[in-house]
């Protein structure tokens, strides 16, 4: 079974408009509210690509119904610490014109330390050897930023694969307990490593130092530029497909998913995976993900070079 952590309760909420105004009035042609998250996001791409998953962690009584119906209309095992109170509001306006996105997103409700931990010893005893656990997305505040790093430390233990899809302090404090993927954008990279120019050659180097550390495969997604998939021995490159963009939402998510979905398999296959599931939820509008039918489209489009 694959286990994706949720641990800040999202309300995606998506607004199509012909041109963004920027200090006028603004009318959206479509809206699109959803539950969503990046938990959420890969779990509903893990079950399209027909993976047995469940997702664990923290829900809020009084919207938390839009992210059940989510999951239960995809068969999606849960398993929620549910309390009162209100998910946070992602707002995503998209600018037919520019083909752009602009993202507001809330930060979330404070949790207390005694809801985490429960959280996370749920999860704990939940996983078993032949388990993976995705963990991915905010925090919320009130979260110590070094939960995911605890969470992979006790999981390694249990022969659990970890996979860790984070920013800036929680992943640098992640990386320490060595995962076995992490996903880091070039942003992000740059933080945690000795990485300045933007060549393939310098990005893989980068990606070594990660693995010398103990992680085993670091994938770098590059948006519309491609992909990287580096383990201890090889080094891939996924070229981009050329696509109609009608919403980035979920895209990192879906590449995790793909690749997770083949983990501990070869890397040039886990990052075509990868790949053909971003792409295929990037041709989707608002919070929509790759399904198999459009993976399947894409999968053999996506051109792997082994560098």
């Amino acid at each position: 079974m694959i286990i994706c952590v949720y641990l800040n309760p999202t309300i995606d909420k998506t607004l199509y408009l012909d041109k963004l105004v920027t200090g006028g009035t603004n009318r959206p042609e479509k809206v699109v509210i959803d539950g969503a998250g990046k938990g959420i996001n890969a779990a509903v791409v893990l079950k399209e690509l027909g993976q047995n998953v469940k997702v664990m962690g923290l829900l809020y009584t009084s919207d938390g119904m839009l992210i059940k119906r989510r999951l239960e209309a995809r068969s999606i095992f849960y398993d929620f610490f549910e309390k009162p109170g209100e998910s946070r509001t992602n707002t995503k306006i998209f600018d037919e014109q520019a083909e752009e996105i602009t993202e507001i997103n809330e930060s979330g409700n404070e949790v207390a330390a005694d809801d985490m931990s429960r959280i996370f010893q749920n999860v704990i005893q939940t996983a078993k050897s032949e388990d993976i656990v995705i963990l991915t997305g905010s925090l919320p505040p009130g979260c110590e930023p070094d939960i995911y790093a605890r969470m992979i430390r006790e999981l390694n233990e249990k022969q659990v694969k970890c996979v860790l899809d984070a920013s800036g302090e929680v992943l640098r404090l992640g990386i320490e307990q060595h995962p076995y993927f992490i996903k880091p954008n070039i942003d992000e990279l740059r933080s945690i490593t000795d990485l300045k120019g933007d060549s393939k050659e310098e990005i893989i180097a980068a990606c070594r130092q990660i693995i010398a550390s103990g992680v085993h495969l670091v994938g770098v997604s590059m948006g519309g530029d491609g992909a990287l998939m580096v383990d201890a021995q090889n080094a891939y490159f996924a070229k981009p497909v050329k696509v109609d963009v009608r919403s980035t939402v979920g895209a990192g998510d879906s590449m995790v998913a793909g690749v997770t979905s083949v983990l501990g398999g070869p890397a040039d296959e886990a990052l075509r995976r990868g790949v053909a599931a971003a792409t295929a939820s990037i041709t989707l509008e608002g919070t929509e993900l790759c399904t198999k039918e459009i993976f399947e489209r894409f999968y053999d489009k996506i051109e792997i070079v082994t560098i």
